[in-house]
């Protein structure tokens, strides 16, 4: 299959950002910087998808700039060590892919954006997402900080709009191109999946089971679309257990939390399996979350709001573990003890995908359904997670051919 991504994608999604800003005001978006591994070798590079999803381009340390205009690609520095190790920038490959055809050299694209500031007193672009750092204690990519540094020094009391609502507002619902591309990718991962649940034994290493996929998914021409958790026992119940590296024991649940990423898009599955006969405390948990996931099935459709569906099926859930003898009263604290994270995100060109969470549900929106509860103390982690299309009367489960049962 090949990609489903062409220039008129990302034609048409420049046309869709340029609407949504003021006309005199000029865009200049950087692509994300490579970030060190170790020593002197860097991780995989991982495109800002933002700029990917205006442009196409894959290449670190680039420019978009929309000066009202015209559109304009600046390259990066020359750099001879950097064009020997990794390659020319491919410019003809460039032009053709994005639609974009200006594209200049680094030293050119410094007067662009000296005359564009002299200009202008306000520029369009993306901020630094320190929130990632406050919030989940991730480093942010420092490409956004160096172009807002970097304009900034060209004109004092330089100003800016973010235009982060603007991006996840266009994002939410997905293109003919996007559906394709995460239909396939949660096709795979179903198969993957399959292929993985005869791994799940006693004695079994989850780097095995984890291997499995892996391999599964390289044959296709995918990747994982984030670190895959294949989660024994007890370490189900760290949310994101990444380590996959113990022995699976005897009559033990298995939780896998898999996504393949083909041509951008993104699949997340979960499915809790056991490694010999379940117990029947096992059972009735695991029970409890599949009839959790079906009412959360029944309540998406266009119109709702996120905050009252993950109010609804936090509710459902804390009656659900009352009956199962762990909590007494249903209030969120007690609830959130078994059930500490949400029913529900967006899914596209990320994993977690960009998004305005007070928008109500619309027809193309796909979002993820991913009830859980997780009992430390019994070694007794499960989730259960489908990806859904938002339908014009209600849903369609995309994962729906992968068996649900331990």
């Amino acid at each position: 299959m090949q990609s489903p991504f062409t220039k008129k994608y990302f034609e048409r999604n420049r046309i869709r950002l340029r609407e949504k800003v003021s006309a005199d005001l000029p865009i200049i978006l950087s692509s994300n910087n490579q970030l060190q591994y170790s020593a002197d070798s860097a991780y995989p590079f991982r495109q800002d998808t933002n700029f990917w999803y205006i442009t196409g381009v894959d290449s670190p340390d680039i420019i978009y700039v929309h000066d009202g205009q015209k559109e304009t690609l600046i390259l990066p520095k020359p750099n001879i060590v950097r064009d020997v190790f990794d390659g020319v920038v491919d410019q003809e490959y460039l032009r053709e892919f994005s639609g974009i055809e200006r594209i200049i050299s680094h030293k050119q694209g410094s007067l662009l954006l000296k005359q564009l500031v002299q200009k202008h007193s306000q520029i369009a672009t993306l901020l630094p997402a320190t929130g990632l750092q406050t919030h989940y204690g991730i480093v942010p990519n420092p490409s956004r900080k160096q172009i807002v540094n970097r304009l900034r020094r060209l004109k004092a009391g330089l100003t800016f709009t973010h235009l982060g609502l603007v991006f996840a507002q266009l994002r939410m619902v997905k293109s003919k191109e996007e559906l394709k591309a995460l239909k396939s990718s949660i096709n795979l991962t179903v198969e993957a999946f399959n292929k993985a649940k005869q791994f799940v034994k006693v004695g079994m290493f989850e780097y095995e089971i984890e291997a499995v996929m892996t391999s599964y998914f390289r044959m296709h021409n995918a990747k994982h679309a984030y670190p895959p958790i294949i989660a024994g026992g007890k370490r189900a119940c760290t949310l994101h257990y990444d380590s996959n590296d113990k022995k699976l024991a005897s009559s033990s649940l298995v939780l896998l939390d898999v996504g393949a990423e083909q041509f951008r898009g993104a699949a997340d599955i979960t499915r809790t399996y056991t490694t010999g006969k379940p117990t029947k405390r096992q059972i009735a948990v695991h029970q409890s979350v599949i009839e959790i996931q079906k009412y959360a099935f029944s309540i998406l459709k266009p119109g709702v709001l996120m905050h009252d569906y993950e109010k609804l099926v936090e509710q459902e859930t804390g009656r659900h573990l009352k009956n199962l003898g762990l909590i007494k009263h249903a209030s969120r604290k007690q609830i959130r003890k078994f059930f500490p994270h949400a029913s529900s995100h967006f899914l596209g060109l990320d994993v977690h995908d960009s998004a305005d969470y007070s928008k109500p549900l619309e027809a193309g929106m796909v979002l993820t359904v991913e009830p859980g509860i997780y009992i430390p103390d019994e070694s007794i982690g499960i989730r259960i997670e489908d990806d859904v299309l938002i339908t014009e009367t209600g849903i369609e489960v995309l994962s729906e051919a992968l068996p649900r049962h331990l």
